[in-house]
């Protein structure tokens, strides 16, 4: 059985998917304005980007980037 991806790649995609499946009548950018929050909330996939986002620091950490 081949692995489905679990979300599209990238948030911009995401939102741009959001946006062409919802009934607004809105512009994009407004749209965009306004659900960015709610949008963001929806694309985080705990069970990757929870990995990701530890990885990413732990990696920053390491690499001298953790600046308080």
């Amino acid at each position: 059985m081949a692995n489905k991806p679990n979300k599209p790649s990238d948030f911009p995609m995401f939102a741009a998917l959001v946006y062409q499946a919802s009934a607004t009548r809105m512009e994009y950018t407004d749209y965009l304005e306004t659900y960015d929050d709610l949008l963001r909330l929806l694309f985080w996939n705990p069970e990757i980007d929870t990995l990701l986002a530890i990885e990413s620091s732990q990696s920053a950490l390491v690499h001298g980037g953790g600046h308080a």
